[in-house]
């Protein structure tokens, strides 16, 4: 197992431009626009006021990146980077011809897990690093800048950033290994790398209108409880937990549901992990029956 990782890890890092355009892109984007930042602060110290329009909160900074795939808007976009990449990972095997190669039906399970272990490893990875030059950027304004940072560092506030830290971590390594999943799913239908990211990206932004979709139908049904099914796709709890993490309240969308008591944030990890887990047990699955051999 030890050797099958090693192996994958070098295979899946070997493709620079690749992975750099879907992975590094996040942290080294992150670089980019801080240190733009930094250096006009220093070039022109009197548009302060224009260039840091927004209090440097830094907690948010160092949650912000475990968090940016929860979310609609720019949620979907940035999730799309980290479909390619798994799109690339799980369907490039099919499209050189090398599954009949390293995947005798004996190992199947092994390979498929070592895969997708190390993808979601590299994702991890990456968002940690952004994480970190986030944070630490965000001081590093305030210190060019003479902007006080919010909100004040004591005892106390680093006990709470810790729990929340925690929390935000957790779910953005949720948010990753569904994003892998939903990526080999369609990858092993479609056997194609173009297809693997276009028919993932289509199953998210599907998600992402099934709400309005399921009121359609309530109402022409005259069922008005079909729309609580919504409460149990993985969209509607990314967002109740992002919403929960960020802000320590349920999702807005609870409104359009007319629930009686909100859901809580244990409620949508719960569902999230079921998911997880169900939708890697599909992808096992179907790899298991892959016909690799032509």
């Amino acid at each position: 197992m030890r050797n099958l990782l090693s192996a994958e890890w070098q295979k899946m890092t070997g493709h620079r431009w690749m992975i750099g355009f879907t992975v590094w892109i996040f942290p080294v984007g992150a670089v980019g626009v801080f240190a733009t930042f930094i250096l006009l602060l220093f070039l022109m110290p009197d548009s302060k006021d224009r260039l840091l329009n927004a209090p440097l909160v830094w907690t948010e900074q160092f949650m912000g990146p475990w968090v940016m795939f929860g979310g609609a808007g720019g949620g979907i976009f940035a999730r799309s980077l980290p479909i390619v990449f798994c799109a690339s990972v799980f369907a490039g095997e099919f499209s050189w011809g090398t599954w009949k190669n390293i995947a005798p039906r004996s190992q199947r399970l092994n390979l498929i897990f070592v895969k997708f272990v190390i993808a979601v490893a590299i994702l991890v990875l990456a968002l940690m690093i952004t994480s970190v030059v986030a944070g630490l950027a965000t001081f590093m304004l305030a210190g060019v800048s003479g902007q006080s940072l919010l909100p004040e560092m004591n005892a106390e506030t680093l006990s709470v950033f810790m729990g929340d830290y925690a929390s935000a971590v957790a779910l953005g390594f949720v948010i990753i290994i569904l994003i892998a999943n939903y990526a080999a799913i369609a990858s092993m239908l479609t056997r194609s790398v173009v297809g693997g990211a276009v028919a993932g990206m289509g199953i998210m932004i599907f998600e992402e209108f099934l709400l309005p979709i399921l009121n359609l139908l309530a109402r022409l049904l005259n069922t008005p409880d079909m729309i609580q099914l919504y409460r149990f796709t993985p969209t509607y709890n990314l967002k109740n937990a992002t919403h929960w993490v960020q802000m320590g309240e349920p999702s807005n969308n609870q409104f359009y549901l007319e629930l009686a008591q909100p859901d809580t944030l244990l409620f949508s990890v719960g569902l999230l992990i079921v998911w997880c887990v169900g939708s890697f047990l599909i992808v096992a699955w179907l790899f298991n029956r892959q016909d690799i051999t032509t």
